[in-house]
């Protein structure tokens, strides 16, 4: 619902309830960030009041509404409900309804990285698919990737270990057993590059 279908212009004080109301009814809204926003300005309600001028709303009461409501809350949970918050704000002031930012004291919080999660797919695809990436390096990230070898066994592979026919490497495991790398696609379209090379002893290492 657009701010002029809720009765409200450009200018006019609106009610917090009809702001949010505007806020939501944003056409180019995609679904999903309409049930976070819903679910982050409902919460205020209470804290904050529906029928109240939004001028009336100050930016340290609207700080420490957030404080009860997501004090406790994770970084990315507690930084989620700021950008809403924020965006909200840059809404109002951009239809006048806000004079000033009254959400500009809602500071993110540093999320702790977390260096256990994978990389993600399309990000490693363009990786492999760089042109400025020797394809000695793109073989090696290509079977670590696929085959979960360790960095040495797969260093360790010569050409005779290697059986493209089968799509498949011999490798000498940590505990001296002979085991086989079964390859996948991209490694098994990168590898005959690399066992083709004039006087190559190696698959991979130089």
């Amino acid at each position: 619902m657009s701010a002029a279908q809720l009765g409200v212009s450009n200018g006019d004080v609106a009610r917090r309830a009809d702001a949010v109301d505007a806020f939501l009814g944003q056409p180019d809204l995609a679904a999903s960030s309409r049930r976070s926003y819903t679910q982050t300005l409902g919460r205020l309600r209470d804290a904050l009041g529906d029928d109240r001028p939004l001028d009336r709303v100050g930016a340290r009461e609207l700080e420490r509404a957030a404080l009860e409501a997501w004090g406790a809350t994770a970084p990315a949970t507690w930084n989620r409900h700021v950008a809403t918050l924020r965006s909200f704000d840059g809404f109002c002031r951009r239809r006048g309804w806000l004079q000033e930012a009254i959400a500009g004291g809602l500071e993110r919080r540093r999320e702790p990285a977390d260096r256990t999660r994978a990389i993600p797919y399309p990000q490693l695809d363009r990786l492999w698919r760089r042109d400025d990436v020797a394809v000695r390096e793109k073989t090696l990230w290509r079977l670590l990737y696929e085959t979960a070898a360790r960095a040495q066994e797969v260093l360790s592979l010569n050409v005779e270990d290697v059986d493209l026919e089968n799509k498949r490497a011999r490798v000498r495991s940590k505990g001296g057993d002979i085991d086989w790398l079964h390859l996948q696609s991209g490694s098994a379209r990168l590898l005959p590059r690399m066992v083709s090379r004039p006087g190559a002893r190696t698959a991979v290492s130089r």
